[in-house]
Order: structure tokens, then C-alpha cells, then sequence
């Protein structure tokens, strides 16, 4: 028979069989792709821990005055951050996206917190200074009119004897009583004088309370710096109402001595029961009540 040839594989250079070489990347490879392809997708943003953190602290010093100035900058840059952490979470499906969130409401809210109370201050010290101011005027003018009539008086009593000495004394006790005309008053008077059902602007019932005040004391006031107004209904205190067509420009109005102004404010009903309402010094030990008023509402 004859003999069967096999064909030989060349050997290399060293004598040993070629390698055979894979194309396609080995198991171990692919699994390492995809850990680390799980690791990016788990990971917490970074920007959105910091905007977080940032309003935390912004929100928490925002109600210090001075200090607050540094919370408009830090909920200003955590807004930002919490935002561009938001936007790259979405892009790279990282962790984190209620972080995001609640870092951007933060910053909101921190930034509203400081303007709010930075106007408050403000209005405080402009009170302030314009008491100060009208305090001030009031008894320069007294104290040139008493010396105006203490000249003429002089003069008059020097021309007509005791007649013109009669007639200044009866003007001194004129320019005396007009000095003192708040004199034997409260310091304060309010009164409440109406009110009338609406409805808020969630469509919700509503009593609006008319209130009229008066200013006896030496200084320039406003009602909402000197006294304090309450709705009652069922015993429980009755919350401010957001209503249209309301006059409350007088509350925060200031007013001189010796004047008065008028006003109303609104407060959401929680049934159909009477409503007391009542005005009492916003600083009091006694808590003496100035004026109070019960409403029926059936």
C-alpha cells in the first residue's frame, strides 16, 4: 500500500510550533470594561454634594444681619453648582439628581431669605432716623415759639400795662396747652370699626377688618412698629389673608404726633362662627388689650 504523507507544520525560527493569536479581546478584558462602565454610572455627583452643602450653610447664616451678606454669595455659587451637577447627571447618568435638587431649592430659598431681611433692616433704621428727625422739629418750632412770645408779651406789657400783662398771660397759657394738647391721652388709640366677608385669591372665604389709630405719643410711629392686631374664631388665632381690592396702606404708614390714619387687613375664616378680634401693644408686659370688637358672621 502505499504510504500516507501528512503534511508538516512549519516550525519558526526556534523549532516550536507558531502561536495562534485571538482577535477578539479576552473574557477577562470585557469584564473589566463593564465594572468599570458600573463604577462611573454609580458614582455621586460632585457638583451637586457641593451646591448642597453650600446651601445648607447659606439658608443657616442667612438670618444673621451682616453676616448674611456672605449668604447671598454662598447660596448664589450653590445655586450654580447645583444646577451644572443637575445637568452633568443627566448627561452621564450619575448619582445624585435629588442632591441636585435640593441644593438648587436652597439657594433659592437663602437668597430670598437675605433680601428679605436686608428690606427689613432697612425699613427699621429709615424708621428710626425719620423719628429721630421728627422728634427733633417739633421742639426746635415750640422752642422759637415760646420765644417769639416771651418778647412780645415783653413788649406789649411795656406799652399797655396791666392790660397787655393780661392779655400775655392768657397767651401763655394758650402756647402751654398747645405744647401739651396730647396731654392726659393714651398713648396709643385704635378702634375697630367694621368688617365685611370676601374671598381670597384661592377662591377661600374671608373677613377684612377696618381699623382706625391715632398717634398721642412724642415720637413718629406706625401701626405696624407700635401695636398688634388679632382675628379669633372658635378660640384659635386666624391667619393673614392674600385678598384684592384692600386698603392697607395706612399700616405700615408712619404718623406724627397728634394724627391718625386707617387701614385694613384681611385673615382667613375656618368656619362660620363669630369672629373676636382685638389690638394690643406689640410690647407690653401687661398685655393690656387697646380695642376689641366681636364680629357675627351668620
Amino acid at each position: 500500500m502505499p504510504e500516507q504523507i501528512t503534511p508538516e507544520t512549519p516550525a519558526n525560527e526556534s523549532g516550536n510550533a507558531p502561536e495562534q493569536v485571538s482577535a477578539q479581546p479576552t473574557q477577562a478584558g470585557q469584564a473589566n470594561q463593564a465594572d468599570q462602565a458600573a463604577q462611573a454610572t454609580q458614582q455621586t455627583s460632585g457638583l451637586a454634594i457641593a451646591g448642597l452643602v453650600l446651601g445648607i450653610i447659606a439658608v443657616a447664616t442667612s438670618f444673621v444681619p451682616i453676616v448674611n451678606n456672605a449668604s447671598f454669595f454662598l447660596g448664589i455659587i450653590g445655586l450654580a453648582l447645583a444646577i451644572a451637577g443637575n445637568v452633568s447627571i443627566k448627561k452621564s447618568g450619575k448619582k445624585g439628581q435629588g442632591i441636585a435638587i435640593a441644593g438648587i431649592v436652597l439657594g433659592i430659598v437663602s437668597i430670598a431669605i437675605v433680601l428679605l431681611m436686608q428690606s427689613m433692616c432697612a425699613a427699621i433704621l429709615s424708621s428710626a432716623t425719620s423719628s429721630r428727625s421728627s422728634a427733633s422739629a417739633p421742639a426746635s418750632a415750640a422752642s422759637s415759639t415760646a420765644a417769639d412770645s416771651t418778647a412780645a408779651s415783653s413788649g406789649a406789657a411795656a406799652a399797655n400795662g396791666d392790660t397787655a400783662s393780661s392779655a400775655a398771660s392768657d397767651g401763655s397759657t394758650s402756647g402751654s396747652s398747645a405744647a401739651s394738647g396730647n396731654e392726659g391721652k393714651a398713648e396709643f388709640e385704635a378702634s375697630i370699626d367694621e368688617a365685611r366677608i370676601v374671598e381670597d385669591y384661592n377662591g377661600d372665604p374671608a373677613i377684612v377688618v377696618h381699623y382706625t389709630w391715632t398717634n398721642n405719643s412724642d415720637e413718629t410711629r406706625s401701626f405696624a412698629s407700635t401695636l398688634h392686631s388679632k382675628c379669633f374664631q372658635d378660640g384659635v388665632q386666624l391667619d393673614i389673608a392674600v385678598v384684592s381690592d384692600i386698603d392697607n396702606n395706612g399700616y405700615m404708614a408712619d404718623v406724627r404726633p397728634g394724627y391718625g390714619t386707617s387701614f385694613e387687613l384681611a385673615y382667613k375664616l375656618s368656619g362660620s362662627s363669630s369672629v373676636e378680634v382685638e389690638v394690643t401693644k406689640l410690647v407690653s408686659l401687661d398685655k393690656a388689650v387697646i380695642a376689641s370688637q366681636t364680629f357675627e358672621l351668620s
